[in-house]
Parts: structure tokens; sequence; C-alpha cells
């Protein structure tokens, strides 16, 4: 909650609970293309880059020297995992896709 970045240079990741935590909690990221998390960088949560350390740098130094930037991406993370990673959404997407394969399944209903 307190750090000013978070930074996760990875050749693979699944779904990483570490990136979704830090964005969770307002950390503006830097990621690497092989975490396969671009919706960081499509909500401007921070930014997705090549597993390259200059690129990886620049995108750090841009986010460390720019507070407003940082305001601006900890208020969109929040708003990605709230709009989209929640239990919640996560419950109501599975249903969805349930039902898209068998549409005469009833989720929460007495019949």
């Amino acid at each position: 909650v307190d750090a000013t970045c978070f930074c996760l240079p990875s050749h693979q990741e699944g779904f990483s609970i570490a990136i979704t935590e830090a964005v969770a909690c307002g950390v503006p990221s830097v990621i690497t293309e092989g975490c396969h998390f671009p919706e960081v960088q499509e909500a401007n949560a921070g930014f997705v880059v090549p597993l390259d350390s200059k690129k990886v740098a620049e995108a750090l130094l841009r986010i460390l020297g720019d507070k407003e930037l940082r305001l601006t991406m900890s208020n969109n993370g929040r708003t990605l995992i709230r709009q989209r990673f929640t239990w919640p959404i996560i419950a109501e997407q599975a249903v969805k896709a349930y039902q898209r394969f068998h549409p005469s399944l009833k989720f929460g209903s007495d019949d």
C-alpha cells in the first residue's frame, strides 16, 4: 500500500495475484509483456513493456518522476480491480459463461 511503484519483470506469468494486489492497492505498476495482464496499461494503471532492462527502467523513471501520473494510475488501478476483478464480478462472468453453453441453467432461483 505504501509503495510508490510496483514492478514485475517476468518471462511468463499466469494470472498474477501480486499484480492484482498491487493495482488494487492503487500502486502504479510496471510489468512486462510476459505477465499477460494488458488491462494494466489499457486502464492506465501502469505500463506493460518488453522484457528489456532499459524499457523497464524508462517506465519506472516515468512513474517515479511524475506525481500526477502516479495519482492518475493509482485511481485507475483501483477502479479497474473494482470493475473487473472482484468476486461478485467474477461470479457473474462465470454464470454468464455457463449460460452461454447451457441456456436453460438458472442460478439463484428456486426453479
